[in-house]
């Protein structure tokens, strides 16, 4: 599974879970293997003697070492099984982790999405609420150049109708 290469939404420089699972258990299966072919070679050397003949020196020479082999290579065995337990063991705790991980990936870009928008509208109102401001200090200056205007000429205006009622 291809995952992100920005982890920045979650405050990481990169992949906090590196790894392959399907390349981690692909090993596990490879080990295992191993292990069964080196438990065949165990019992193959154990059968030995079924049909061995004895008038060979090769074959009594060989018969006289194979215990002590096929107890190291029983020791093989089990070290090669053990190694493939643990890589599947690791695969299955890896796959759980970059699931866990990719949805807290997945969680965190929504959310920046979501402040992102909410602060691009924060902009647009706040440009809009100044556009206001501004449209509204005009309307204000003009009234006040209206009234300014009225009063140097002598004039007053009746009931308070410029000043927004003020002065009955």
């Amino acid at each position: 599974m291809e995952r992100p290469s920005d982890w920045s939404a979650l405050g990481f420089d990169c992949d906090p879970v590196p790894g392959d699972p399907v390349a981690v258990r692909a090993g596990a299966v490879s080990w295992t293997a191993l292990a069964d072919q080196i438990s065949h070679c165990a019992q193959s050397l154990r059968a030995l003697e079924a049909g061995a003949s004895r008038g060979a020196d090769s074959v009594a020479a060989l018969l006289e070492a194979r215990d002590e082999i096929v107890d190291q290579v029983g020791v093989m065995e089990a070290r090669y099984r053990q190694a493939g337990a643990a890589l599947e063991e690791y695969a299955v705790v890896l796959d759980r982790a970059q699931s866990e991980s990719l949805r807290a990936w997945y969680a965190a870009r929504d959310a920046q999405g979501e402040l992102d928008a909410a602060v691009g509208r924060s902009e647009s109102f706040t440009r809009s609420a100044q556009d206001a401001g501004v449209a509204g200090a005009d309307e204000e200056q003009a009234r006040c150049t209206r009234l300014a205007g009225a009063e140097g000429r002598g004039s007053r205006p009746r009931d308070g109708a410029d000043r927004g009622g003020e002065g009955r």
